[in-house]
């Protein structure tokens, strides 16, 4: 039976939600594209998920690839459905509206009441009176910033955050009624709680947002979730919840209490060399982190991405085979590469070619490329994405099927094996991270190990 399925707004967020799953011993999936049945038996898999792209689509686009995939889902009977967003909640009402996909999912599943978890302590997330914080890069110590003040995320170049209260930047993309849980509330007892959480169809729809601070709030929190699906199933509807990868974790946290999870065990990651890394991020903590590499043996390939969106054919592919010519000499001389699109917020790089959406479709379809070449002439068994929005578009273009978990390396980012046709492809170590993952030696530590 299908405990959860969940659909993630990008790549690197899916795989997160998955590493949460897997950690709790629970027999999951992330597939590329929608399963059929016809495809996979829903009875091998405790979670399935889809890892998507809608944080990248404007609402319309959004619509048409969010009932496809709820369709998909909900075809699984699984308990639970889960619409998987982004640490950071990137959105906006023009790009990725979260308040656009919980409508579309109330129309499909039919609940009276969305909660909505966004906080996750573990990897340096707190909501507070409705106000998310974040620390500067996950699995490090770096600062904690409201999200509207964080030195990445309010220089985001598609959602740039502008407040740090969710629900009013909720309330600019739907016109549903946000209701919140606050922190002190959560200490209150759960027969206190159970009432915010109605588990009914066909009742006025609204929105719940959770405060979540400790890892006891999301133990808390994770019981309401149960129940509410465990009532909802009774009615053939499985519960729907929107959040981050904190949704997992509150979950299988109590499913631990009841011993309907357990804690997995993994490898340890062993070193790898050479590895191939490509990154379409902007932030500035993955500039450091290919700074780092560069200064620890990486050969460094500064793709020329603003040339990506001239009109000439062939001066684009003369841009694509300069950087795979310059990549494939280095990981045949034994040495690991990294290929960027930019270096920080404030790489020139930036501020040539087209508007922010169009560029990380045609960024990531070119970084699939050339990935995809140079694993032919130089095949590696480990493989590095950093950059959430174009990571999404890069994997689609290498023929994967679906990924597992092979084993934990930083919160939110594990190493992952994929499934493929292509003997190439199939069976290689993959490693998904959004901007704000990782220390300043992410990237040593992904060839070095751990």
């Amino acid at each position: 039976m299908v405990r959860i399925a969940f659909y993630g707004d990008d790549f690197t967020g899916s795989t997160d939600a998955l590493e949460w799953l897997a950690r709790a011993n629970l027999r999951s999936q992330l597939f590329l594209q929608p399963p059929h049945l016809q495809e996979i038996e829903p009875s091998e898999y405790d979670a399935i998920g889809i890892a998507g792209f809608s944080r990248s689509l404007p609402p319309a686009e959004m619509e048409q690839q969010l009932r496809t995939a709820f369709a998909a889902l909900q075809a699984l009977s699984p308990s639970i459905v889960h619409y998987k967003v982004c640490s950071t909640f990137d959105s906006s009402p023009q790009v990725g509206s979260i308040g656009r996909a919980i409508e579309v999912g109330l129309q499909a599943f039919e609940n009276a009441t969305v909660p909505i978890l966004v906080g996750s302590p573990e990897l340096g997330r707190y909501c507070v009176f409705g106000n998310l914080f974040a620390q500067v890069g996950i699995g490090s110590d770096g600062d904690i910033y409201r999200i509207d003040r964080h030195p990445v995320m309010r220089n985001h170049p598609v959602t740039p955050a502008t407040d740090g209260d969710l629900r009013r930047q909720l309330t600019a993309q739907t016109e549903l009624p946000i209701d919140l849980v606050d922190v002190l509330q959560l200490e209150q007892a759960m027969d206190k709680l159970r009432p915010h959480l109605q588990p009914s169809v066909g009742q006025q729809q609204r929105i719940v947002l959770f405060d979540t601070l400790t890892r006891q709030h999301l133990t808390t929190i994770g019981q309401l979730l149960d129940e509410a699906a465990t009532r909802l199933t009774k009615q053939n509807h499985p519960l729907f919840v929107v959040g981050s990868s904190a949704v997992e974790s509150a979950l299988t946290q109590y499913w631990r209490t009841i011993h309907a999870a357990a804690n997995a065990t993994f490898p340890s990651l062993s070193a790898c060399s050479p590895i191939l890394v490509l990154s379409g991020s902007c932030s500035s903590v993955t500039a450091e982190q290919i700074d780092t590499a560069v200064a620890h043996g990486f050969e460094e390939v500064t793709f020329d991405s603003p040339s990506i969106f001239a009109q000439s054919k062939t001066h684009v592919a003369r841009v694509i085979s300069r950087a795979i010519e310059q990549a494939t000499l280095a990981l045949k001389r034994g040495r690991s590469v990294v290929i960027h699109t930019a270096k920080g917020p404030t790489d020139a790089r930036l501020h040539h070619g087209a508007n922010q959406l169009r560029s990380s479709a045609v960024l990531g379809a070119a970084l699939g490329q050339i990935a995809g070449t140079i694993l032919r002439e130089c095949p590696v068994q480990r493989i590095g994405f950093a950059g959430g929005d174009t990571s999404s578009h890069a994997v689609r273009t290498l023929g994967i099927t679906s990924l597992s978990m092979r084993c934990p390396f930083v919160a939110g980012a594990p190493i992952c094996l994929t499934s493929a046709s292509d003997p190439l492809v199939d069976a290689m170590e993959i490693n998904l991270k959004g901007g704000q993952v990782g220390a300043f030696d992410y990237f040593v530590q992904l060839r070095d190990g751990v």
